[in-house]
């Protein structure tokens, strides 16, 4: 049952929540002048365009084996920030697209349950759980300001340009390394009150259920 439920309920609800994730990504970038994403074909709803086999694969196997330390990826957006007008700030926006639809949709999907319109005892009520619970943990997790995630290219487009290229410039520098780092953090549990009480916070606002 437990495997039914996965197959049924969680991963139709990551594969949904990844691609619009990406599609907005997309569409902030397309709306502030760079015609790249356009390009690349990933203002599309096809989940070819936006997932990434190696990525899917990861969190599909995570989820079949119990592993309570679930992670995956779908391909980044290519990005032109030179067709920007104002390159930083408006990243920081492309960047805020993502985790914002994630929260508008666990916001709209999860008032059917804290206002009574579907029960979370039904299969439907189940599956909005679900995808609630991916899209304030997809939302939360990418806010984070450590590259790669969204949450550095917001603050990079919120502090002094100065601050901000030191930090881009780091990040640049050891590029090959922020990955195992970001794995590392995750591992130990460190990110887990960052992550652990707003999910929860939101939850409740949301669904009006408590985990």
């Amino acid at each position: 049952m437990d495997l039914l439920y996965k197959i049924l309920f969680v991963i139709p609800a990551i594969l949904l929540s990844f691609v619009v994730h990406e599609m907005c990504h997309a569409y902030a970038a397309y709306l502030f002048g760079d015609p790249t994403p356009k390009f690349d074909g990933r203002l599309s709803p096809d989940p070819r365009k936006h997932i990434d086999p190696f990525g899917a694969a990861l969190i599909v196997i995570l989820l079949l084996i119990g592993s309570r330390f679930i992670f995956g990826w779908a391909k980044p957006v290519s990005v032109n920030a030179n067709n920007f007008k104002n390159p930083r700030q408006d990243m920081a926006w492309v960047a805020f697209a993502g985790p914002l639809s994630n929260f508008a949709m666990a916001a709209a999907v999860g008032m059917l349950l804290k206002f009574g319109v579907v029960s979370a005892g039904t299969l439907f009520g189940q599956f909005i759980v679900v995808f609630v619970m991916v899209n304030l943990g997809l939302g939360i997790f990418n806010m984070i300001p450590f590259p790669p995630l969204d949450g550095s290219k917001i603050i990079y487009g919120i502090l002094p340009s100065d601050i901000a290229y030191k930090l881009m410039a780091m990040e640049m520098k050891y590029a090959r390394f922020v990955p195992f780092v970001l794995i590392i953090l995750i591992l130990s549990g460190l990110l887990d009150p960052i992550i652990g009480y707003p999910y929860a916070f939101l939850f409740r606002v949301f669904t009006g259920l408590n985990i």
